[in-house]
């Protein structure tokens, strides 16, 4: 009305400081966990007591990492919530990328989890073929 333009809000754009060790942390905790993976799967000593301590591990990591790349986005994820992502990390987590990032959250979902599984599954063959031998 006094002869500015009209503009729309949009999202803030992201500044290029912004640090992104936290991703990077996450990645070599969760490709260190596809090698224990795969070196405890080689082995016949399975105990409960270990998968249930890669169960933790692995939602800890993945709710910490959520909540400090929410906190760096702008977008804090309240403390009464926080529970809900230790609790359901493998669900939660992904919808947290997904909606965050849209689709190329969702790809880079897929892409490391295809990933992570290789990484176990050549760990996994590896550990046979030293332990065992190969025939």
């Amino acid at each position: 009305m006094d002869g500015a333009p009209a503009t729309r809000p949009t999202d803030p754009p992201e500044p290029a400081n912004r640090s992104r060790r936290h991703t990077r942390l996450i990645l070599a905790f969760l490709y260190f966990q596809a090698l224990a993976f795969g070196l405890e799967g080689a082995s016949h000593s399975s105990s409960l007591h270990r998968d249930i301590l890669h169960s933790i591990l692995m939602s800890g990591g993945l709710c910490w990492w959520a909540t400090v790349d929410a906190r760096v986005r702008g977008h804090v994820i309240p403390m009464l919530s926080r529970s809900w992502f230790l609790l359901f990390a493998f669900f939660l987590v992904p919808g947290y990328v997904v909606w965050t990032r849209g689709w190329r959250g969702a790809v880079r979902i897929v892409l490391i989890g295809i990933s992570w599984y290789a990484v176990a599954a050549m760990t996994w063959s590896i550990a046979v073929a030293i332990l065992y031998g190969s025939r």
